[in-house]
């Protein structure tokens, strides 16, 4: 349902599920964090996404360059790419989508010098 929400016009019903589901006592996993960190995207709600990077830290979710990889676009699209660049230095393993999710966010905060 997550995913859904986030995907139609109504992306703040994602977070009030991520937060039911939480108080609810569920934990989300590396298929439910991207989606919740795409709609912080949607809506610019850095610091939620702060709070959901929190979790991620505490779940031990960082290690999935899926996770890491919606984290450091997540914080592009808010305008903060110092975090971002910090996301990305602790991906375990670079792929080719980490990569070109630094250079994206590097391009689209007028910082394309950063990305070469």
């Amino acid at each position: 349902m997550i995913k859904g929400y986030s995907n139609i016009d109504t992306p703040d019903e994602s977070l009030l599920l991520y937060r039911e589901m939480l108080q609810r006592g569920h934990s989300p996993d590396h298929f439910t964090f991207p989606f919740v960190l795409k709609v912080c995207s949607i809506v610019y709600d850095h610091d939620y996404g702060k709070c959901v990077h929190n979790h991620v830290l505490k779940t031990g979710f960082e290690v999935n360059v899926y996770v890491s990889t919606s984290l450091l676009n997540m914080y592009a699209c808010c305008e903060d790419m110092r975090s971002g660049l910090k996301v990305f230095d602790e991906i375990p393993k670079w792929n080719v989508v980490a990569w070109t999710s630094l250079i994206a966010g590097y391009v689209n905060n007028d910082c394309a010098g950063d990305a070469i």
